[in-house]
């Protein structure tokens, strides 16, 4: 396309502005869900610096690299300006990455690059941009736009600044003192984007850990619920920190998604590298409760879950069935862990309820995504092992297990074991009564593309769950402890 020979090329940076995110930081990700074992050459080419490790994590990435998350309004501002004038990707990601975004794109004339020896960055890359501006309209004048104080020597040799931020005070404190000729917004992070990333709603989950005290009728003593309520804590920093794992590995999957696109991570609300840093401090903080709680046993036993977490981010999820498995089996493990910080013995029986009910309510999540899915019949939806065409065979497989979980109940309340608990041990009948007509709507619910979240958040939210609840309660406590 042929421009006037005055129009001022417009070069345009690629991290936090074109793109939300940080491409070094999504490569990091890509290489650590596809290829993990690359990480430690990645890891090796650290000691050669910025640009060897650089260069490290965009090899080691597989054929392309990830979707890019862009900034709708600079890709309008863009796309006005595309006809006016010459478009250039000027960025410090490697070559690969920015040739990928400038195709994504599909309107910028040429791309400015680091290499193996160069990192186009500040100065650096002001010198590209004069040089490429030369040669192109046989002047120096350009405009420039971008994120971040590194850019202030472009911008003032520019003489004005077209400046991404969230706002426009922020925009002219970027730009240093240089006149912002345009401020364009950019999304928000802050404290909000970071308690999202933490899915705090999900810690409910955690009170799980209280149930070998509440089974034991221990529950009362001061020890039993302070070694508990610790460990429910820890439980949902941990858990925290490895939802944000979660996130990282599961960028491309979650741009895909109708709502889970939002997310502040996928969405570029929350960089990436502040939140491995977040996942850290969690994790470190947790782990020195679950020390203080119960020592060395208890700290172990709290890395099992992140073990058996880590398992799932990486391999399990994308496997059919076993993702379900393991999500169950992360729900009974926080059972495990409550016996162990309460050193209350955990029994068969509640073991076998746990993972059967678990994996049902793993499973009806899984119904619930397939059957949102607008995916192919033929084809797995990103990130799963399942196909849009699987919901019968998940609903049958998920019914079944679930009433699984209320038969090992019902043959509990007639064991010999009962009877060393309760006084009464028929009225425990009312809680598999209840269970099965929770699970049974519940169910029903899911069939119907009603249930809109994880069944556990659903029950929260869910005035029938409470009545429920109070009906399993009123029946344990007629059960009489002895």
């Amino acid at each position: 396309m042929a421009f006037e020979v005055t129009a001022s090329p417009l070069y345009v940076d690629l991290d936090g502005t074109f793109s939300t995110t940080d491409t070094f930081w999504e490569g990091v990700a890509s290489v650590a869900r596809d290829n993990p074992k690359a990480l430690v050459h990645v890891a090796l080419a650290a000691r050669k610096g910025r640009q060897a490790i650089k260069s490290a994590v965009s090899d080691a990435m597989s054929e392309r690299p990830p979707i890019l998350h862009v900034n709708e309004d600079v890709v309008t501002f863009l796309e006005a300006e595309k006809d006016k004038r010459p478009l250039i990707l000027a960025t410090a990601a490697t070559r690969a990455v920015a040739d990928y975004a400038a195709k994504q794109a599909g309107f910028f004339d040429a791309v400015l690059a680091s290499d193996q020896n160069t990192n186009l960055k500040g100065s650096t890359k002001l010198e590209a941009i004069e040089k490429d501006a030369l040669e192109r309209t046989g002047a120096s004048a350009f405009d420039y736009i971008g994120d971040s104080p590194a850019d202030r020597p472009i911008w003032k040799k520019a003489g004005r600044a077209i400046v991404v931020a969230p706002n426009h005070d922020a925009a002219k404190d970027l730009a240093d003192g240089v006149p912002v000729e345009k401020h364009i917004g950019c999304p928000k992070g802050g404290a909000r984007a970071a308690i999202k990333s933490m899915r705090v709603h999900q810690w409910i989950k955690n009170v799980l850990v209280f149930v070998p005290a509440v089974l034991s009728h221990q529950v009362i003593e001061p020890a039993v619920f302070f070694s508990a309520f610790a460990i429910m804590v820890a439980m949902s920093l941990c858990a925290s920190g490895t939802y944000i794992w979660n996130d990282i590995l599961d960028l491309e999957a979650d741009r895909k998604h109708r709502s889970k696109k939002n997310r502040p991570i996928a969405s570029g609300q929350f960089p990436i590298a502040r939140a491995l840093a977040l996942s850290i401090a969690l994790i470190a903080a947790a782990s020195m409760i679950a020390l203080i709680t119960g020592g060395l046993i208890l700290l172990a036993t709290l890395y099992g879950y992140v073990v058996l977490t880590l398992g799932y981010s990486f391999v399990l999820k994308r496997k059919l069935l076993l993702d379900a498995i393991a999500l169950g089996g992360l729900f009974a493990y926080r059972v495990f862990l409550g016996g162990v910080a309460t050193n209350i013995l955990v029994s068969d029986w509640l073991i076998a309820f746990c993972i059967f009910f678990f994996l049902g309510l793993a499973l009806a999540k899984r119904y619930v995504e397939i059957d949102a899915s607008d995916a192919p019949e033929e084809d797995c939806i990103p990130g799963r092992g399942y196909r849009s065409g699987d919901g019968a065979v998940i609903l049958s497989i998920g019914t079944a297990v679930t009433y699984i979980s209320v038969i090992v109940l019902s043959l509990y309340t007639t064991s010999e074991d009962v009877a060393e608990l309760y006084a009464r041990p028929v009225f425990l009948w009312g809680v598999s009564l209840t269970l099965i007509y929770w699970t049974g709507r519940l169910w029903t619910i899911a069939h119907r593309k009603e249930l809109n979240d994880d069944p556990i958040v659903f029950a929260v939210k869910d005035r029938h769950s409470y009545v429920c609840a109070l009906l399993c309660g009123l029946s344990l406590f007629a059960a009489g402890p002895l």
